[in-house]
């Protein structure tokens, strides 16, 4: 079986899920390829792409080229089954597929326009894979979905004690090692809550060190809020980190901290955990509460709150025994919900399922009839309470992702 995964390789979790994809169905008759095509290739980082990414159209700017390109590399692979995640040029490329090519739908987060990509073709979709409750719960809402179609598949890793680092005991007693990893951007990761919080441990004579990897259109900004912090070695920037790097640099960390807006999963989440680092976390219904149990293996915060997200790295700097525990606890959570055998286990069966199964009748659709899908990125507005919103003007609800910059 021979899968084409649209995914641009950088720093983020969906290109993470595709390297973990193509580990977990290592010696299987699956074969995974990560494909960019046209404009997207402008993001592509050569040091995170492997032998199996591809790029469609490297020089083509017209959509309609591009999609046509990458129907024609379909059928000289012989690809089999299509994931478009958000892809436009993939998803307008859908009604134009082989009878024998089958479309399996991956929602990517818990957003609107995630939500319209993987509802755009439905007759055309043979299953729609979600990571989390909130995503599951969100579509079974739809009513024009056959709930049947509607698959849940937890992200998986495999990072459990797979190289050496330090105890599980708190690294170092005098001070907590505290981590981020992921994309900094304000609307949806809600990184602007950390100098508030070390203002509150320092008030509090909290000893800490705080590690942040990776990078994102507001690590300026963030760099400038923080920047006493860089200057007396108590905040670490460390940028990009190859992915073979990320276990180790998880594995000095005792606490991982999470003020996420939105997410569909957060597979940084679940690494960190399996590595028995306790995962402080903001609320999402459905996600991060559903991935973390509370005071068991971790703490989920009020959204927002650097208050309360400085009051829980503070009790678990002076109840060791309880960070000890919560560490004890995210390793067994991961191990028995989250790991990489069952995610191999599950999307075989899936990909096996799909492939046998009949394939499509259609009509030929000319090209003539081309129809570009632009899939909006995703925006904070849903998530901003009523009455705020009729307190803005409309041209600033168009650009909303802005507004938390100002």
């Amino acid at each position: 079986m021979n899968v084409a995964y649209c995914i641009i390789p950088r720093i983020g979790g969906t290109y993470r899920f595709y390297l973990n994809l193509r580990k977990a169905l290592n010696n299987t008759d699956c074969n995974i390829y990560g494909v960019s095509i046209g404009p997207e290739i402008r993001l592509w980082d050569e040091n995170y792409a492997d032998g199996n990414c591809v790029k469609i159209a490297p020089s083509e700017k017209n959509f309609q080229l591009c999609a046509r390109e990458f129907i024609d590399w379909i059928k000289e692979t012989k690809i089999d089954i299509v994931i478009p995640m958000d892809s436009s040029y993939a998803l307008s490329s859908i009604p134009f597929l082989h009878s024998n090519t089958k479309v399996v739908m991956c929602c990517s987060t818990i957003t609107k326009s995630s939500y319209d990509a993987v509802t755009v073709y439905l007759d055309r979709t043979s299953k729609i894979i979600v990571n989390s409750k909130r995503q599951l719960d969100d579509l079974q809402k739809i009513k024009k979905i056959d709930k049947k179609k509607l698959i849940l598949i937890p992200h998986g890793t495999d990072l459990h004690k797979k190289h050496e680092s330090p105890p599980l005991i708190c690294r170092n007693n005098n001070y907590l090692n505290i981590i981020y990893s992921g994309r900094i951007k304000e609307d949806s990761k809600g990184i602007f809550l950390f100098p508030k919080t070390l203002d509150f441990l320092e008030k509090w004579n909290v000893p800490f060190h705080l590690k942040i990897i990776g990078s994102g259109p507001d690590e300026r900004i963030l760099r400038y809020k923080l920047k006493k912090w860089e200057q007396i070695g108590k905040v670490t920037f460390c940028g990009n980190v190859p992915p073979s790097q990320v276990p180790f640099e998880i594995s000095n960390a005792d606490i991982f901290l999470m003020p996420s807006r939105f997410e569909g999963f957060g597979i940084s989440l679940i690494e960190c955990m399996a590595q028995g680092v306790v995962p402080i976390v903001s609320k999402i219904r459905g996600v991060t509460d559903w991935i973390v149990d509370n005071e068991v293996n971790g703490l989920v915060c009020k959204q927002r709150s650097a208050k309360y997200f400085a009051k829980n790295i503070s009790r678990l700097h002076n109840d060791r025994t309880l960070l000890e525990r919560f560490k004890e606890s995210a390793i067994i959570k991961t191990t028995m919900e989250f790991s990489l055998k069952q995610m191999r286990i599950n999307y075989y069966r899936l990909f096996r399922e799909v492939f046998d199964e009949k394939d499509f009748v259609i009509k030929q659709i000319p090209w003539s009839n081309f129809k570009p899908i632009i899939i909006q990125q995703p925006s904070l507005l849903p998530f901003i309470p009523s009455l705020f919103k009729r307190c803005i003007p409309t041209a600033v609800k168009i650009k909303i992702k802005y507004f938390f910059k100002l």
